[in-house]
């Protein structure tokens, strides 16, 4: 749950979101994209994800440079917990 008591979206959502914006397994995809056009309320459904994965991906705008850079830290942390070089570990 969230702060503002939404439910955790369902695995049926999630996958039906996963079609809309093409990560889904191509096998998969398939299956449940014939499944939306045999039932109205899922292919309006994922008409609806599909809308909202065009609006997201027509906006423009760069991340905020303070998450950029927490991002980064954490990519730098997670490759230091790797023994990635320059991670710490002397190379011989």
């Amino acid at each position: 749950m969230t702060d503002r008591d939404t439910p955790d979206p369902t695995e049926a959502e999630l996958a039906l979101t996963r079609l809309a914006d093409g990560t889904l397994r191509e096998g998969t995809a398939e299956q449940l994209h014939a499944r939306a056009e045999a039932s109205p309320e899922l292919r309006a459904r994922l008409a609806e994800q599909e809308r909202a994965v065009s609006l997201v991906r027509s906006v423009d705008v760069a991340a905020p440079e303070a998450l950029r850079d927490r991002l980064a830290g954490m990519l730098d942390e997670a490759g230091q917990a790797d023994g990635a070089p320059g991670a710490g570990a002397e190379a011989d």
